[in-house]
């Protein structure tokens, strides 16, 4: 599955999933499962999904799976994250470790499993015990929402370096923000000065 990316550079992907690590965001162990005599906590799926989903939105990153057979014919998860706005994007298999005649119930499993843990794999995400998700504390101010006046004076100063809309979109893109303006924080002001800074001196060079 779109197999022939894989291994050559992808900036504009690089540059959103480094945005969304930078964040640090953790996901809270909220089930307990049982082997033999040993209990453990994970994070489930629904809990993955909550937390990471609006944020891969934030940085323009999609992220799908589906249930294939592999080239020997096992039953396997294909993964793929896509930089929306550049197309670029990062794709593999893993197989799902159950027999070719498994049943039904035993296949949707380890697909759930796999969905969570190519997930997390990719992203570099680690479950914690207790979910920081910062209705405790303030935010941060660098992730603070924009002002509506913040917003519009940054929209109209990315307006004026570019010729469209198209463009705009495809910058923003190209270092990790999202197109969303309603969504734009301060550390998002920063990453757009460091690469129109940075556009610019190419320009000049």
């Amino acid at each position: 599955m779109d197999a022939e990316q894989n291994g050559i550079d992808k900036p504009s992907l690089w540059a959103a999933l480094l945005g969304l690590q930078a964040e640090a965001l953790a996901i809270q162990r909220d089930a307990e499962g049982q082997i033999q005599n040993r209990r453990y906590k994970y994070a489930t799926l629904t809990a993955l999904n909550e937390k990471m989903l609006p944020r891969l939105a934030h940085y323009g990153l999609l992220w799908t799976t589906k249930p294939i057979r592999d080239e020997d014919g096992e039953h396997a998860l294909a993964y793929r994250m896509l930089h929306v706005a550049s197309g670029e994007r990062e794709t593999g298999v893993m197989g799902l470790g159950v027999d070719r005649q498994a049943t039904p119930q035993m296949i949707g499993s380890a697909i759930t499993y796999m969905r969570r843990y190519s997930f997390m794999a990719l992203l570099n995400v680690v479950p914690v015990e207790t979910d920081d998700d910062g209705a405790k504390v303030p935010k941060a101010a660098a992730e603070r929402v924009l002002t509506d006046r913040r917003r519009t004076n940054a929209l109209d100063r990315l307006l004026g370096r570019f010729d469209d809309l198209k463009t705009v979109e495809l910058f923003l893109g190209s270092i990790g923000v999202t197109t969303k303006s309603e969504e734009w924080t301060d550390s998002d002001l920063l990453k757009m000065k460091r690469g129109l800074d940075k556009r610019e001196a190419k320009r000049d060079a």
